[in-house]
């Protein structure tokens, strides 16, 4: 592998080197095509590539891919049984020490070298390529289930415009088993009391305080919570079980077709590819409503929940009642740590593909920041909103804040219509958070879906004028692997993905590309790539704690490694079988599911096995498969400042990448001197035309990159 080329080469020639003077030649000439080449590539954008209308659209597309169902769903519970508001504790730690540098890594490569992550890593070495792929892959996954869920909320979206919103609080619907259907409330167990109308039991009378703190409706008789018979469940459960998804018997139980849940993400499907049909613009211009709405609506929903009956006491549970003692516990920081990657899509190549159609002077630290943020205010906010809430839903239930928490979508699809079904006005307040979670969940359901498309159209040039192609072509096919979900054994094929699919995977990814940037590319030349960016700090302050920081270098290189290799761990880590239930989960949903979960990383050996057949095919030294490719932006620089033996090395790299017709990388053009003793016979000339690129008399400029 060549040098990382950070020590000049008047530092490391003897003083005898008879190629001095050349060398100098050579280094002055290189600094000046750069710095041209880079003042044209700031002013510059491939239009056939697209890029965003505004820095404002890319912001809020990342913002999209970032904030999804998770910050809803899964931050309130992993903050109510972490400690409360003390969760927040190693939740910001973590974000500063791993969110923050990994997301502004991410950015960075993508704004820099202008093309998304499998093209990135195979420049820094293509036997390293799968890294890239790894990411695709995991994306992909995720985009195969996680459409699943937007296809739910439609369904419910569909039921509250057909006014049925009050139905999925009732036991007496078609899809109903009345007996163990239960409609909870005290105020309904008291009117039938008063009434005389149906079956009391002895106990229930006036005075049903004094008995327990849950009642509950079930076969026109009024229980305590400690007399439910086994098998019942509430009203809005047996709703989302009965009607929605309407599960088997089990994993490979597999009879019918669910056709509501298969409309609704019939109906997801054609949106995410007319809003991918016009390729990253359309993108962008979508993003200002299906990012932005949600925002309004979190708020709306946060504060018509704060005036609630019992909301109080949803509020006091969640951040009123820190447990500090947590804050001590590894368990709460690794909650806090996979909550962070989950949420953020680090590892998904999404933010690197998104990047890589910013303008090359735009401020990703800044961007970097505002998804961080954005990112947790949208999980706090969201959190309030939910547990004042469920605050609500336990008083009218007559019971506590916790006997009413749910985690995953139970949470979304049973406690919340539930309360949302007993408010004043439940069809504006069940549609808005409905609509809520379409967004969230179509905005991350785009970018997972792009990060192939981009990648493929940048792989295959001639394709970016038929993007469209390539998306429908993409989304029928993850359309078709999906599609199993919609029957009734399907819904455990989406726990199984849901479990495996983006966990392990993701944080592989993260971990393999920050070593790859640090050790392999080097963090001298990415902080190089981050000065190109941004000039020079304007003052001391910035140069510390602005972009330029020597933080992230440092973290790049030990601190995030360190923790995506503890997340890696505890990420792996479950009891088997699923959730003790054998007959529900047999051994093959364990198998598969790590199947699922290892694909991603097989993809790091499946594509070194290409590179490795690619290079001798074209009759290229192998040990190119380990060096920095000629494709490189910051190609250039590097060369500059290698040693001279370090550049007689560059010799065997080929000129050109497998999807290009014309030579694509940094052009030698030496003296007929310098090219008899340090290139000679390179054996590689392929495609015919290096010959002609070494027998130049002065350097030029690298050409530019796709």
């Amino acid at each position: 592998m060549p040098s990382e080329g950070l020590t000049s080469p008047t530092q490391r020639r003897s003083p005898t080197d008879s190629s001095a003077v050349e060398d100098q030649r050579i280094a002055t000439a290189i600094e000046k095509d750069t710095s041209s080449s880079r003042e044209i590539e700031v002013n510059e954008i491939d239009p056939c590539r697209g890029a965003w209308g505004n820095q404002l659209e890319f912001l809020l597309s990342t913002l999209g891919m970032a904030v999804g169902l998770g910050n809803i769903w899964r931050f309130p519970t992993r903050a109510f049984n972490n400690g409360g508001s003390a969760f927040l504790v190693p939740y910001i730690c973590c974000a500063l020490l791993f969110g923050l540098p990994a997301v502004y890594l991410e950015f960075l490569l993508g704004q820099y070298h202008r093309t998304t992550a499998p093209i990135i890593f195979r420049r820094f070495a293509p036997i390293l390529q799968g890294v890239g792929w790894m990411a695709v892959t995991v994306s992909s996954l995720v985009a195969i289930y996680y459409i699943i869920i937007i296809g739910w909320s439609t369904v419910y979206m569909a039921a509250i415009m057909m006014g049925d919103t009050e139905r999925w609080n009732k036991c007496d619907n078609a899809w109903n088993k009345k007996e163990t259907c239960l409609e909870s409330g005290i105020q309904l167990c008291k009117h039938f009391n008063s009434t005389g109308n149906e079956t009391i039991p002895s106990w229930a009378n006036l005075s049903l305080p004094n008995r327990g703190e849950f009642f509950v409706w079930l076969n026109s008789t009024c229980y305590d919570k400690v007399d439910i018979p086994p098998g019942a469940m509430p009203a809005t459960e047996q709703y989302f079980f009965e009607y929605v998804v309407k599960p088997s018997s089990g994993f490979l139980d597999f009879n019918r077709m669910n056709f509501s849940s298969f409309i609704g993400m019939n109906i997801c499907w054609l949106i995410v590819a007319l809003i991918l049909w016009k390729g990253v613009d359309y993108m962008g211009k979508a993003s200002y409503v299906i990012v932005t709405l949600p925002y309004f609506i979190i708020i709306l929903l946060f504060f018509r929940g704060i005036t609630l009956e019992g909301a109080e006491d949803g509020i006091q549970f969640y951040l009123g009642q820190p447990d500090w003692s947590k804050v001590f516990e590894a368990k709460t920081w690794g909650e806090a740590l996979k909550q962070l990657c989950f949420s953020l899509g680090i590892g998904y190549g999404g933010l690197i593909g998104m990047s890589s159609f910013s303008k090359p002077d735009n401020n990703c630290f800044r961007d970097a920041l505002i998804v961080i943020i954005g990112d947790t205010v949208m999980s706090i906010v969201g959190g309030a909103a939910v547990f004042s809430t469920l605050g609500f839903l336990a008083h009218q239930r007559g019971t506590t804040v916790p006997n009413v928490v749910q985690d995953g979508f139970s949470l979304a699809f049973v406690a919340f219509p539930e309360a949302l079904g007993k408010m004043p006005l439940p069809e504006l307040w069940s549609f808005l958070f409905f609509i809520m979670l379409f967004f969230l969940g179509i905005s991350t359901e785009v970018a997972y879906v792009n990060v192939f498309c981009s990648s493929i159209c940048d792989q295959f040039v001639s394709l970016r004028k038929k993007k469209w192609m390539v998306v429908v072509g993409w989304c029928l096919m993850l359309y078709c692997i999906g599609i199993v979900m919609v029957t009734d054994g399907g819904f455990y094929w989406f726990i199984m993905f849901d479990e495996y699919a983006a966990g392990v995977s993701s944080c592989c990814a993260v971990t393999a590309e920050v070593l790859l940037v640090a050790y392999v590319y080097g963090r001298r030349n990415q902080v190089a790539d981050m000065l190109e960016l941004f000039g020079p700090a304007k003052n001391k302050f910035t140069s510390w704690l602005g972009p330029h920081s020597p933080y992230f270098g440092f973290n790049w290189m030990f601190i995030t490694p360190t923790l995506g290799s503890v997340l890696i761990i505890l990420a792996s880590i479950r009891s088997y079988p699923y959730q003790d239930k054998p007959e529900i989960y047999p051994l093959a949903f364990d198998i598969i599911g790590w199947i699922v979960c290892l694909l991603p990383m097989a993809m790091v050996p499946i594509f070194a096995v290409c590179a490795y057949f690619e290079f001798k095919n074209n009759g290229h030294d192998l040990r190119g498969l380990f060096m920095k490719q000629r494709q490189l932006k910051s190609y250039a620089r590097i060369y500059k400042k290698m040693s001279s033996k370090d550049r007689i090395k560059q010799k065997i790299l080929p000129n050109r990448e497998p999807w290009d017709d014309k030579p694509s990388g940094y052009k030698f053009n030496v003296s007929s001197e310098t090219m008899s003793t340090s290139f000679g016979d390179s054996g590689n000339s392929t495609y015919g035309d290096d010959a002609k690129l070494l027998n130049s008399v002065s350097f030029s400029s690298h050409s530019k990159s796709q």
